[in-house]
């Protein structure tokens, strides 16, 4: 604001010194500063006041201000106002004021611009920042979700090993739990990680679980290698693979196996899981829990955050058939290699 009203004052004394050069300099000064300061504390006092409002009221405050400022050296030279003077011409005058208080008129609507540009831009970053804010909340939110499920399951496994005295295994489970959890706490929540080490994350998850099911359960691994180095969200397929073992693995006697997959297709990376447990029904696979529930909705969630609609997940199935959970979203390169 200071900055303007010096612009503004010496842009004001200059013009109408040049332009009266006949007169005491020091008058005009005084006079285009007092009209100035005026200016200054009426748009101060306008800051909060709608801008429709302002280019209705502007025509008037700079006619106002214009007033005021040839008064005031009407004063300075004659001691009167310039309709006390005997050869006023009120035709003259009239067109004197309507021609200067264009001048500030100008100076009024630029000084909004440039107040209401600066706070524009300063509320856009705020609001930015905000929304980058709640963004994150959201992520640590859905990111967080699968832990206390999945460290329930574990410890569970762990206690029924060790009521089997099955300590070797109990053991190497904990090992196992130890390594992903030191992953989960050395990854913040909205980031992403080369596919390669997702997935040795992911095995060590399925370690654990081979140990629960002991034979009940194997894993297979189709990698695209050139996939292997692109990045996708942090432990975004764990809610995947806990389904498949909750729905299939859990449900069959023998031979519940996940299948693991990546492809690279037009700039798009692919993941999926599948299993060979009893599947579902067309029908079913939009209301069963092992489509709609909470596990899948917040690998849903997660990618809405983080890509929009660059981003979707699809969820398929047959009766006898098992259930496949592939996530797609665009392919983004790992700066370093893994």
């Amino acid at each position: 604001m200071a900055v303007f009203t010096v612009i503004v004052w010496g842009v004001s004394i200059v013009t109408r010194y040049v332009l009266f050069e006949g007169w005491d300099g020091s008058s005009v000064v005084l006079a285009g500063f007092a009209a100035t300061v005026l200016l200054w504390i009426i748009a101060t006092l306008l800051k909060r006041v709608p801008l429709l409002l302002i280019l209705v009221l502007g025509p008037l405050i700079a006619v106002f201000v214009e007033i005021f400022h040839w008064e005031l050296i009407s004063l300075s030279f004659n001691g009167q106002f310039s309709w006390q003077l005997d050869h006023f011409d009120a035709r003259r005058y009239a067109i004197g004021v309507y021609m200067w208080s264009l001048f500030y008129l100008v100076l009024l609507l630029g000084y909004f611009a440039i107040f209401n540009y600066f706070r524009f831009t300063r509320e856009a970053a705020i609001s930015s920042k905000a929304k980058l804010h709640a963004h994150d909340a959201q992520l640590k939110m859905l990111r967080y979700q699968i832990n206390p499920h999945f460290l329930f399951n574990t410890l569970n496994s762990v206690s029924a090993l060790l009521l089997d005295n099955k300590n070797q295994r109990a053991e190497q489970m904990i090992d196992n739990l130890s390594n992903f959890l030191r992953f989960s706490l050395d990854n913040t929540p909205n980031a992403k990680i080369p596919l390669q080490t997702e997935i040795e994350i992911i095995k060590e998850y399925l370690e654990i679980e081979e140990i629960r099911f002991s034979e009940k359960l194997s894993t297979e691994f189709d990698i695209d290698p050139d996939t292997l180095n692109l990045l996708v969200p942090s432990l975004i397929l764990q809610p995947a693979i806990e389904n498949a073992i909750k729905y299939a693995v859990a449900a069959m006697k023998e031979n519940g196996i996940i299948r693991i997959t990546s492809s690279l297709s037009q700039r798009r990376l692919t993941v999926s899981v599948a299993d060979n447990g009893p599947g579902m029904s067309v029908e079913k696979t939009s209301k069963d829990k092992a489509s709609s529930g909470i596990g899948l909705t917040n690998m849903r969630e997660r990618l809405a955050v983080i890509y929009g609609t660059n981003a979707y997940m699809n969820v398929s199935s047959e009766l006898g058939q098992g259930v496949e959970v592939s996530v797609t979203i665009p392919a983004e390169a790992t700066k370093r290699k893994v």
